[in-house]
């Protein structure tokens, strides 16, 4: 907003945050309602006139994690581990919880190796023929 605008609203919000007050005491005395839209609009120039922090960019665009811009690199966060895996960060938490991908302290940050997250996929590939045959043997049984 700009500065002159920002100043009107801050004066129009002092006005009605004034009268609205009175306008309330008069209407109860008369056995009346003040308008809602009266009420909405002092809440309104009030916000208006609140300074604001200007926006960052994580406000306006959070940086896009590309799997290609990470192919490279040895160290990952875990939100970009969990991208990668096409998991939540809670999901990712839980497999390291349970021993399943290991972390490193990098600083006082906590990173996933690449090399953790290949080899931890690479375990996930079972041969589909024991599967098959599981299923096979069961039916077999029955």
């Amino acid at each position: 907003m700009k500065p002159q605008n920002q100043l009107l609203a801050a004066h129009l919000a002092r006005a009605l945050a004034r009268y609205v007050p009175e306008a309330t005491r008069e209407a109860k005395a008369s056995g009346s309602a003040v308008p809602s839209e009266l009420v909405n609009l002092a809440e309104f120039f009030a916000d208006c006139a609140r300074p604001r922090q200007d926006a960052t960019w994580n406000a306006v665009s959070p940086p896009t994690m590309d799997a290609a811009g990470m192919t490279n690199r040895l160290l990952l966060t875990k939100r970009e581990a969990a991208s990668l895996l096409a998991v939540s960060v809670r999901q990712l938490e839980r497999l390291v919880a349970g021993d399943a991908i290991r972390t490193v302290r990098v600083g006082g940050g906590v990173r996933v190796r690449r090399a953790d997250l290949d080899a931890y996929v690479a375990g996930l590939a079972a041969p589909a023929s024991s599967f098959r045959g599981s299923v096979t043997a069961k039916d077999q049984a029955s």
